[in-house]
């Protein structure tokens, strides 16, 4: 997904961040990806050689002059990951294939049993995953069932990942500071619009309605 603007008489587009000449159809701006360090962010079915310089041969260019088979991105993403079962549970995966894999996110009662007394202090659990592929198989026997999936820029995405490392809340309430909300924390951090629901299936069901993708496991 890529967000353009007009500025003086040029298109920003966001994603990729650069300038762009819809009257020349070329590129003003060259490929970033050597200054902000990052590897060649291209989905696509064919492999290509672009040598030592990450952008590729022409830095001018977009995804190899192939934009019906390949996109670039530039960017993370954000998953909302759900149990449906029993009371259920939601979580929060952030990351990308192509930027170093998926950090894994979910907030609990330290002891679960304690939950049903009130108030209890909480846990933040953590975990990283090399690709959505190995994400998907070991969330899927920890008993998560379905996701929603947003495309982010890399300016959202460190912002949900600095909110969740400085403003988790250490209690836990089952419905006054559970997992749901512990999850539209990062997501508004994000720049989402998150719903007023305390249930995993009721906030999935809402944000289904503007997600990316969404689907099961």
């Amino acid at each position: 997904m890529i967000m353009l603007a007009v500025v003086f008489g040029a298109l920003f587009a966001r994603e990729a961040q650069a300038f762009y000449n819809p009257s020349t159809g070329r590129w003003l701006s060259r490929d970033p990806l050597n200054e902000l360090g990052f590897n060649l962010p291209i989905h696509s079915q064919h492999s290509f050689n672009l040598g030592e310089e990450k952008g590729g041969i022409n830095l001018y260019g977009f995804v190899v002059n192939s934009p019906i088979l390949s996109i670039d991105r530039f960017g993370l993403d954000i998953m909302v990951i759900y149990k449906t079962s029993g009371l259920g549970h939601g979580a929060i995966l952030i990351g990308g294939d192509d930027r170093g894999g998926w950090d894994y996110y979910s907030f609990g009662p330290k002891n679960g049993a304690a939950a049903a007394k009130g108030f209890c202090t909480s846990k933040l659990s953590t975990g990283h995953y090399d690709s959505r592929k190995t994400a998907g198989n070991a969330l899927k026997k920890q008993g998560y069932s379905s996701f929603v999936y947003f495309m982010r820029d890399t300016q959202s995405d460190a912002a949900a990942k600095k909110k969740i490392q400085e403003d988790t809340p250490d209690k836990y309430h089952v419905t006054a500071c559970n997992c749901v909300q512990f999850c539209d924390l990062a997501l508004e951090a994000a720049g989402l619009t998150t719903g007023m629901y305390t249930t995993p299936a009721q906030h999935c069901k809402y944000l289904k309605d503007f997600a990316d993708e969404s689907g099961s496991f």
